[in-house]
């Protein structure tokens, strides 16, 4: 009985005491197993980083053997351009394709013609082209709407007319509907049918031709056509559009790229291009003779101003002061309830606008929505779609994602008069595809990323904010036609200080 009262008496200091594994169940050999696999990953790993470092050093020294100097005029034959790879290892595979030199194409096709002088990359097109033709790689920085999407191929396809070399140009985008929309926008101004001088290839859609000069694809059909071929003589040039998007395919693109500058493809030219670029990184990355390579900076003018505004200004719909926190990445019901008024007010203002206007139009403004993920836009599409009938506006929604099939992604390139269409995007419609009647952006500042645990391995979509060169980015989908208004769902104070 006193060694009962004595073990119930918790007045007395605590006294840890050591217990003995005898009689529990262990499972030595599924913990062996877990140091051994922990083991295992560790060798990889090293061996791995091993390999990448010998492989960069590799890499380096052959960059540096390349010459950064080398003008168009002296673009080698093809006897001369098989001569200069004498020095490539045994254990390379060389496949070189190489093009004549000379196209019959430019008796085929009407070069002469103006090019659109109001762009702002117009006033930087000699200094772009004297660039490409004497460097191996060339950076363009140029903002959203300077026009170097559409405008840098058609430079160098005409400058390869005027000395009447062959051209190829391969166009990268990172998604389907860019590639698509950009290869009719540049085949309509050059008054030519799709498929002809220009064509585009997604994933199992082609329209080309043995006459196509300029190819818009995506990034995973250049790097297929690239590693079948073990080259890049394919093409005379590549540009890399919107690099700074870091995703998995770019990144091991450019590893493939610069491997064949390297080596089997020394006189291909490469640009890359984008809005938001860290020039620096790219333009070390692609070192030759230990010098960065060039950038080129565009002017920074717009045609048309973008005015932005934030929940502050909003006061007036936004009565119950709605703000998302830092810390909670998501957009509440009431703000959602905040957006449908403001597309109200949107639609009013254009009404009015239209009553006073000296040059009445059937063509209404559209309205762009940026949403996080697919969920998001169903829940906002059926939100505007009670609101058509629950009221007079009319609103075409659409949604754009990269899940919906191409034929109703096109969708947001056609009007319905009588109705605004309100085009319900992610982060799709961040880079690359202009919508020219876009005249309002409503911008969420989210975006969801792909999270990996590396403890399980499993891959998961996490809600994020978004960065500034992405509000950025987004901001710069408007303004293309007339002066554009974007409006971001934060406050001001929030986007300035905690948006990086």
């Amino acid at each position: 009985m006193d060694e009962i009262n004595d073990f119930f008496n918790f007045s007395k200091p605590l006294k840890r005491v050591g217990t003995s594994h005898h009689g529990a169940y262990r499972d030595n050999s599924r913990t062996s197993a877990s140091f051994k696999n922990i083991k295992v990953k560790v060798e990889r790993e090293k061996e791995v980083q091993e390999y990448d470092n010998t492989l960069k050093r590799r890499q380096e020294t052959l960059m540096n053997k390349l010459n950064n100097d080398t003008d168009d005029d002296d673009m080698p034959s093809c006897s001369k351009m098989n001569s200069t790879l004498n020095d490539i290892s045994d254990d390379e595979d060389v496949d070189m394709d190489v093009k004549p030199q000379i196209d019959d194409i430019y008796d085929k096709y009407n070069f002469l013609r103006d090019h659109n002088k109001r762009l702002p990359i117009h006033d930087n097109k000699e200094v772009i082209i004297a660039k490409i033709r004497k460097h191996p790689v060339v950076i363009l920085q140029g903002e959203t709407g300077c026009g170097k999407t559409t405008q840098v191929p058609q430079y160098i396809l005409d400058d390869a007319f005027t000395r009447r070399q062959f051209c190829s140009i391969a166009c990268t985008q990172p998604r389907r509907i860019a590639a698509l929309s950009i290869a009719r926008r540049v085949s309509s101004e050059r008054n030519l049918e799709l498929g002809s001088l220009v064509g585009y290839q997604i994933a199992l859609h082609q329209t080309t031709s043995a006459d196509t000069r300029i190819l818009f694809c995506t990034t995973g059909v250049l790097l297929q056509k690239i590693i079948t071929a073990k080259s890049l003589c394919a093409f005379t040039h590549i540009l890399l559009d919107e690099v700074h998007e870091r995703d998995q395919e770019m990144d091991f693109l450019l590893i493939v790229i610069r491997h064949h500058l390297a080596t089997t493809s020394k006189h291909v030219k490469i640009v890359m291009m984008s809005a938001t670029i860290d020039t620096s990184k790219f333009a070390e990355y692609f070192k030759i003779r230990n010098v960065a390579a060039p950038i080129v900076r565009v002017d920074t003018r717009r045609l048309y101003s973008v005015k932005e505004h934030y929940l502050d200004d909003l006061a007036r719909i936004n009565i119950n002061h709605v703000e998302p926190e830092e810390g909670k990445p998501n957009i509440s019901p009431e703000l959602y309830t905040v957006t449908l008024k403001l597309v109200i007010v949107i639609d009013n203002i254009e009404k009015e606008e239209a009553m006073f206007s000296l040059e009445p139009s059937s063509d209404q403004s559209s309205i762009l929505i940026f949403l996080p993920g697919l969920n998001e836009i169903d829940l906002m599409l059926v939100k505007l779609q009670r609101l058509n009938n629950e009221t007079n506006v009319k609103l075409m929604p659409i949604r754009l994602h990269s899940l919906i099939s191409t034929e109703e992604q096109n969708k947001i390139f056609t009007s319905v008069p009588g109705f605004r269409k309100v085009i319900l995007a992610t982060n799709i419609a961040e880079s690359s595809i202009t919508v020219p009647d876009v005249k309002y952006v409503i911008d969420f500042c989210l975006t969801k990323h792909m999270v990996v645990d590396t403890s399980t391995n499993f891959s998961s979509l996490k809600m994020q904010w978004a960065s500034k060169a992405n509000c950025k980015q987004r901001a710069g989908r408007a303004g293309r036609l007339s002066s554009g208004r974007v409006y971001r769902m934060v406050s001001k104070y929030f986007y300035t200080q905690h948006s990086s």
